[in-house]
């Protein structure tokens, strides 16, 4: 196609948020693609924030390695009636990833690193659940989405979380396939990368992210968190459909996996890293990539089995941060990127110098407003007509809807009585990779905490639960089954959630009562209990108590469980527990074994 056909003769120009013709005689005008899509774009904008319910959208389009419009739509704060421009900022979500393989490309290019280096050659401490794939996954496996890994997103939704805890978790964490064996979308493999550019760099993440690319770039506008965006004074508020209206939401920090989409940015900027990308690594008289190099990242590395549902669009594989395809018979380089109430989308044409970027503050239908407008613009500037986007954007709609309405219909009300007390199930329950799930027990309804994510536990049947999760995060339909099982004893031990369809799901065990580690608390279950051929004492040593029984001489630890409850080291299903009297004094003893129990009465 003639690059020159793109080019606008009277240099329409986005300027302020604006599009500036510059003055000459009408005769003088040619109508090309590009004031087509410049003349019609508010029109189609502002119907799909109709259609879509979407707040406020900011539109950036570079054609022929010009900036053409950089505008803001609607509004970034609908309280305060504050308007979108093109240098609000917006939260970008996964269109990060990109960033982060170009700070991994430039170091392949200074031979610090190849794009096939052993991850554990660069972060020793590495590990995977599989052996293998600890010591072969390469540098390329992890931002090509190949490293058979779950995605485990839910981890990184408990705000004690860190970086260098995901090192640290994902030992513990199961694969969904092999190595390399298929496609498989991954933030936590993203935030390797990010530990590696540090590890490589003597940089944070966020620092490198700066220097090698903000700063040179002059993306000045752009930062590394909700909370430096919050500084700004031009940023949006993150909106999402709650109970049926548009609703300002809480922002989403995700500084724990931050290589994987922390970045926030503006339009403005954003035409930049378009422009960057298809210019063959070099702007502004200055040169960040090599050629080669950013074409690598361009290609497809791993294939993806699904395609997207429209004909028009072919998504075919992903390459080292975008996702790769065709387009109605063009090569099509694309991301997107959803974080709480923010949907952004970055879709490039490399041969035809062709890129859009729209940013948009809703959640909800937020991903259908950004696609269709991207799509009707890039339809626009290849001149074709026969496709209405909003409306079949509007038809996808509706089927998503119309299926999530036929689903199974989950029954949260109360079915049977529950296998256990409601306050059986009460306490701490913990895996080493997620973390601590809390329990608890409030006006006769059990209620289960994840980091922000709290679940009213509504009884199935047995020791199962639906947990309905808050809509205002996770959506109106949100359940997640909750399971508890029993040890020999009886006694509720650990706790399944499925937090990723891909894998089993996840196994928390029960932690022990906190008091069961105080001294002070510890001390009023010593004593001498029984009589003489059956009896034992219960000494305290350090903050542990053991039990050593008459006539046999034998000395066991006892474990904390849970109140005055106690495990036997070495006898899985044997458990000691302590009576307490009505003043609250222990009593009695019982020694409890898979065929009964022993009552063991106090004598001092």
């Amino acid at each position: 196609m003639n690059k020159g056909f793109y080019k606008i003769m009277l240099c329409c120009l986005a300027v302020g948020g604006s599009v500036l013709a510059i003055e000459s005689s009408p005769s003088a005008i040619e109508i090309t693609p590009v004031t087509n899509a410049i003349n019609d774009i508010d029109s189609i904008v502002n119907d799909a924030l109709d259609v879509f319910n979407v707040p406020g959208v900011a539109i950036g389009i570079v054609v022929d390695g010009k900036v053409v419009l950089s505008k803001g739509y609607g509004y970034r704060n609908l309280d305060q009636n504050l308007p979108t421009t093109e240098n609000t900022l917006f939260a970008i979500g996964s269109c990060t990833k990109a960033f982060t393989t170009f700070m991994l490309g430039q170091l392949v290019n200074e031979g610090k690193i190849t794009w096939d280096d052993p991850v554990i050659s660069h972060i020793p401490e590495f590990r995977l659940m599989d052996q293998y794939s600890t010591y072969h996954i390469t540098i390329r496996d992890l931002v090509a989405h190949r490293s058979g890994m779950a995605r485990h997103d839910l981890l990184w939704f408990n705000p004690e979380f860190n970086r260098s805890d995901v090192i640290k978790s994902l030992q513990y964490l199961e694969p969904a396939c092999k190595l390399r064996e298929k496609f498989q979308y991954n933030n936590l493999m993203y935030t390797v990368a990010g530990i590696l550019i540090e590890k490589v760099t003597g940089q944070t993440w966020e620092e490198a992210l700066s220097s090698r690319i903000f700063i040179p770039l002059t993306m000045l506008n752009s930062n590394d968190s909700v909370k430096e965006s919050q500084k700004s004074e031009d940023f949006s508020m993150p909106y999402a459909e709650v109970a049926g209206e548009i609703k300002a939401i809480p922002f989403r920090s995700i500084q724990s996996v931050a290589p994987a989409g922390a970045i926030n940015s503006s339009v403005s900027d954003m035409v930049k890293w378009i422009q960057l990308q298809l210019s063959n690594g070099t702007l502004l008289d200055k040169h960040f990539i090599y050629k080669e190099t950013l074409q690598e990242m361009h290609t497809i590395q791993m294939p993806m089995v699904a395609s997207a549902p429209d004909e028009e669009v072919y998504h075919f594989g992903y390459g080292l941060g975008w996702c790769t395809g065709i387009y109605r018979g063009h090569y099509y380089l694309h991301h997107g990127g959803g974080i709480d109430g923010f949907i952004s989308q970055v879709s490039m044409l490399p041969q035809e110098k062709i890129g859009v970027v729209v940013l948009s503050n809703s959640s909800s239908d937020g991903t259908f407003a950004v696609s269709c407008i991207a799509n009707t613009i890039i339809d626009k500037l290849l001149e074709k007509t026969d496709v209405n986007w909003i409306e079949k954007s509007k038809g996808q709609r509706e089927q998503i809807k119309k299926a999530q309405q036929e689903g199974p219909v989950v029954n949260n009300e109360l079915t049977s009585i529950p296998a256990h007390k409601l306050d059986d199930y009460v306490g701490y329950y913990e895996h080493p990779a997620y973390g601590i799930v809390q329990v608890k027990l409030e006006n006769d309804r059990l209620f289960a905490t994840y980091g922000e994510m709290i679940a009213s536990l509504s009884h199935r049947c047995y020791d199962i639960f639906n947990g309905k999760i808050d809509e205002a995060l996770f959506g109106d339909k949100s359940t997640i089954t909750f399971s508890f099982s029993n040890n020999t004893s009886g006694d509720i031990c650990e706790l399944f959630i499925p937090l990723d369809q891909s894998v089993k799901p996840i196994i928390f065990k029960r932690k022990a009562d906190s008091d069961l580690f105080s001294i002070d608390y510890l001390k009023q279950f010593e004593g001498l209990f029984g009589d003489d051929p059956l009896s034992a004492e219960v000494s305290l040593r350090g903050d542990k108590l053991f039990l050593i029984s008459s006539g046999m001489g034998q000395e066991n630890e006892l474990v904390p469980d849970k109140r005055s409850k106690f495990g036997l080291k070495g006898f899985p299903g044997h458990s000691i527990q302590f009576v307490l009297d009505n003043e609250g004094k222990v009593s009695e003893m019982l020694f409890i074994h898979p065929l009964g129990s022993l009552s063991f009465k106090i004598n001092r």
